[in-house]
């Protein structure tokens, strides 16, 4: 018996999920707020995911065994991608000061933040007898509430482009790949009965919101133009 043998890797499939949860959010009246709320929050969530999957999918490249793999899983996100660029030679790490890199620390700090309890100081404004404003702080890069519960579709649109902003920034200015470079690091493979092998692309629908936010994904082999 013949066997197929195809390599899954997350990143794309959840990006995809990242881009069609803020159309649904996006959709949503803002009648149900709840619903818009909570699409918003998993698309912000899987797009924290994606760029950790594409971490681990760099690591994957370096072909690390046994302990050392069990080393390198232990860090943090960024440190994944520094552990990239230093194994591929040439001594470069990434500037953390980096407007393109500070958003990354904020998106794990967001996803502890739900997963862990917090205490949360409120100021409100009163604007009259019966009516206040509750300020909230925002994460300064993200430029989102620290709130996850008032993320809604703008916010998850602006995690989204910043999740992009720092893709582009690592793989094309830092990691100087092509985008078959990378499309080889991100993308699951399978291969067709003439040897031909077949890389994933993201949804007809997540091509059609990246289209519709004018997001150009070429850089990482995704909706390319026929």
């Amino acid at each position: 018996m013949e066997k197929d043998v195809e390599i899954r890797r997350p990143f794309v499939g959840l990006f995809d999920d990242a881009l069609v949860l803020y159309q649904m959010a996006t959709d949503i009246s803002e009648r149900i707020a709840n619903t818009n709320a909570l699409l918003a929050r998993h698309s912000i969530l899987t797009s924290a995911m994606s760029l950790e999957a594409a971490a681990n999918s760099c690591l994957d490249m370096l072909r690390p065994r046994g302990k050392t793999m069990d080393d390198l899983e232990r860090m943090t996100v960024i440190g994944k991608y520094d552990a990239y660029l230093l194994g591929r030679g040439g001594g470069k790490v990434l500037d953390r000061g980096a407007r393109e890199v500070q958003p990354i620390s904020e998106m794990k700090a967001l996803r502890d933040s739900i997963v862990h309890p917090k205490t949360i100081t409120c100021v409100f404004d009163k604007f009259s007898s019966d009516c206040y404003s509750r300020k909230l702080d925002i994460y300064p890069h993200l430029q989102i509430t620290i709130e996850n519960n008032s993320w809604f579709a703008d916010d998850a649109e602006q995690v989204i482009r910043k999740t992009i902003g720092f893709l582009r920034y690592y793989f094309v200015e830092q990691c100087e790949h092509t985008s078959e470079e990378v499309k080889k690091i991100l993308c699951s493979e399978s291969m067709e009965e003439d040897g031909k092998t077949i890389y994933e692309d993201i949804s007809n629908k997540g091509k059609e919101v990246a289209n519709n936010l004018n997001l150009d994904l070429g850089f990482l082999g995704l909706n390319k133009k026929k």
